[in-house]
């Protein structure tokens, strides 16, 4: 009898399975087709984002991450949909906080590279920098050579490779040198206090006018800036066109340099070397050959 009754409650549960089976089949079948659209809806989402991020960042690892993102949302969704029309409501919403509480744990273990993920998708839509501009990036002076996922990396003029986070890139102070499209040169020199204040201005502009890289459109600016321990100090600022390479400015830099000291040794103006006043005495104004006198007195000429 026990053998027998246990047969039976195993074809019951038997037949339960296959009649709840054949009751749910149309919303299984509701949920295949769901899953197959789905399917083909991410597919076609990744293809058509991926192409027109590229119009907008024509950094493709970006793009291509954004896209997969796309594609793995609406596969989740479809999911989601599926699992509800079986009537699994339950499953979903733990599956939901399962993967809420893991994405928890991963974004605060893994806290800087999410960081400077989000920073390189934001730099790849706002595009401050590109690959090739001059910059300067949390005190790191280079051309940038690519932007990836994790790092800006930067070329220095001495020819090291330096890899910038892209938190820090976003987060501190950038500057982009390429830009614009031009760079101003500042060069800073002294005079003689006794040479003419008003032709040193005017032979200085009128020498670095003739700097070849320099932007005909825009005027040499002169200012003196300060009296200086020997010299009486400014500065001479023009603008030149600037793209990404260094040496642009150098040159312009070195060009003008000379040319202010050819004009400044034709129109005998001079550029002093700094001057030392040596003071021994202990209250102040007593020069060398004053102390050695005193000295000597002090001692009875003997000296």
């Amino acid at each position: 009898m026990d053998l027998n009754q246990a047969i039976q409650a195993t074809w019951d549960k038997i037949g339960s399975w296959l009649a709840g089976a054949i009751q749910a089949l149309p919303n299984l079948v509701v949920a295949v087709v769901i899953v197959v659209v789905f399917v083909l809806i991410a597919r076609f989402a990744r293809d058509w984002s991926y192409r027109l991020l590229g119009r907008v960042s024509e950094y493709r690892a970006v793009n291509r991450l954004l896209s997969t993102l796309a594609f793995v949302a609406l596969l989740a969704l479809g999911a989601t949909i599926a699992l509800t029309v079986l009537n699994l409501g339950t499953a979903v919403a733990s599956i939901l906080g399962a993967a809420g509480i893991l994405g928890l744990a991963i974004g605060f273990a893994a806290q800087n590279t999410v960081e400077n993920l989000i920073a390189g998708i934001l730099i790849s839509v706002r595009r401050p920098i590109r690959e090739g501009d001059l910059v300067e990036a949390h005190d790191v002076f280079g051309r940038v050579q690519e932007i990836n996922l994790r790092a800006t990396v930067l070329l220095t003029p001495t020819g090291q490779l330096v890899y910038v986070p892209n938190g820090e890139v976003f987060r501190a102070k950038l500057i982009n040198y390429t830009k614009l499209g031009q760079r101003r040169v500042d060069l800073t020199c002294g005079v003689s206090y006794a040479d003419d204040l008003e032709a040193v201005r005017r032979v200085t502009i009128e020498a670095v006018e003739d700097v070849p890289q320099r932007i005909q459109g825009k005027d040499v600016e002169f200012y003196y800036e300060e009296f200086g321990g020997s010299s009486i100090n400014f500065v001479v600022r023009f603008w030149i066109p600037f793209t990404n390479r260094h040496s642009e400015y150098k040159q312009a830099q070195t060009a003008a340099i000379m040319a202010l000291k050819t004009a400044f040794d034709e129109n005998d103006i001079s550029i002093p070397f700094p001057i030392r006043t040596l003071d021994f005495g202990i209250l102040g104004g007593v020069g060398l050959s004053e102390e050695l006198r005193e000295a000597r007195a002090a001692d009875g000429g003997t000296g």
